[in-house]
């Protein structure tokens, strides 16, 4: 798990060098070596399919298609391994708090130029009409053609391009997110599934696969070992909290308590750089040694902002102000937390092989959460590797979260 925070200045090159993505691309050609395949800078940065799924809550959950694709050809291609005895399987990556499907901008596309595997049963599709069933799988997979699903990276609740929940309710709770994938996985009809799962992410993955281990064939988890687990006695202080919070907020946001006229109180930055920099800046704050490269900051804060053009002054030359796009209410204090003995139970209902990849610089565990993952989750692979908190999206470190990922994943 990830370490008590270490000499700050020993990745002190790490968080100066500013490698660019392309960089990474041709880097990362050798670390493909030791998976004996090979890929193509042009794949590596494959832009994703954007679609989205209405939910029968009326959320409509965005999400980054990213198909199998084949290093020479660039066609979404089949299995190569036509001995496999089980269909390939889609594979789900979920960011964490205030991130968005951007998170995985180096690690989904890697992972669609590398994955080659044996014929799909084309299952993917919504509920529905049989013509929109058909619709769906043809627009996913391709009439005919039997393909790995591919890499799925959505936008929870709140986040990147989806949906903000509506003000009747909480904004965000753990539990719920689980809902949403399992939204997505009826919608697309997947009947198992991979999940990678980052920091927040990583705990939503893990209350699924508690909940519905059935439909999870193996789990990815990056710098996050869980949901937070919080002690039993602090409950009612956690709910006042939150309510007190609620109630103040509620009055600015919703002054007519009325959802469709919310006053907007997102701050207006005078310029995407200027948007990039304060997120950069929040990493300051976070606990231990972390960093965030610009990089990947602002792959992000690209998904994460609005540009709002008719606030452009004729000082700011050819700048167009942005604010952030994600509910705001996400940063207010939770109403739930799950106990530590409820974080147990759902360490003890999960069946599914796990990977735990966590960063030198990331994230600091507490001894109790360690002992719990080591002795009841049991990932059956661990590994601390070099980089910060968001090491699968810094070019400098996202090689090897890329390769440890691909090889677990095709074991």
């Amino acid at each position: 798990l990830a370490r008590c925070p270490r000499d700050a200045n020993k990745h002190t090159s790490l968080r100066k060098k500013k490698m660019n993505p392309m960089k990474f691309a041709t880097a990362a050609l050798a670390t493909s070596a030791k998976t004996s395949t090979t890929m193509t800078i042009a794949a590596m940065t494959k832009k994703a399919v954007e679609h989205s799924i209405l939910c029968s809550d009326g959320i409509r959950v965005a999400y980054q298609h990213f198909p199998i694709v084949d290093a020479t050809t660039q066609k979404t291609t089949g299995y190569d391994n036509a001995t496999k005895e089980e269909d390939p399987c889609p594979i789900l990556c979920l960011h964490g708090w205030l991130d968005n499907a951007a998170s995985f901008h180096l690690l989904a596309p890697y992972l669609s130029s590398q994955l080659r595997a044996a014929g799909f049963n084309d299952t993917g599709g919504s509920k529905g009409s049989e013509e929109d069933n058909k619709t769906q799988k043809e627009r996913i997979h391709g009439q005919g053609t039997p393909s790995h699903p591919g890499i799925f990276v959505i936008d929870l609740p709140g986040h990147g391009l989806s949906s903000h929940k509506s003000s009747d309710g909480p904004p965000q709770l753990l539990s719920e997110y689980a809902y949403y994938i399992a939204e997505v996985a009826s919608a697309l009809s997947w009947n198992k599934f991979d999940i990678v799962g980052h920091s927040m992410g990583a705990g939503v993955a893990v209350v699924y696969a508690a909940a519905f281990p059935e439909h999870v064939r193996r789990m990815v988890l990056l710098e996050g070992g869980g949901p937070l687990a919080k002690n039993a006695s602090d409950c009612s202080r956690h709910v006042r909290a939150a309510c007190d919070r609620r109630i103040r907020s509620n009055k600015l946001l919703y002054p007519n308590g009325n959802d469709n006229k919310r006053e907007s109180s997102a701050r207006l930055y005078p310029n995407i750089g200027a948007a990039i920099a304060a997120r950069l800046n929040t990493v300051s704050r976070f606990p231990g040694s972390q960093y965030l490269s610009e990089q990947a900051a602002h792959a992000m804060v690209a998904r994460a902002t609005i540009p709002i053009p008719e606030k452009a002054s004729t000082a700011q030359g050819n700048d167009v102000p942005v604010t952030f796009r994600h509910d705001p209410r996400l940063q207010w204090p939770s109403l739930q937390y799950f106990t530590r003995e409820q974080v147990d139970s759902l360490y003890n209902d999960i069946s599914c092989p796990i990977c735990l990849l966590t960063a030198e610089d990331g994230w600091p565990f507490d001894r109790r959460s360690q002992d719990s993952v080591e002795n009841i989750l049991k990932p059956v692979q661990m590994k601390v590797l070099p980089g910060s908190h968001h090491f699968h999206a810094d070019p400098d470190t996202a090689d090897a979260v890329a390769s440890e990922t691909l090889s677990f994943l095709r074991d």
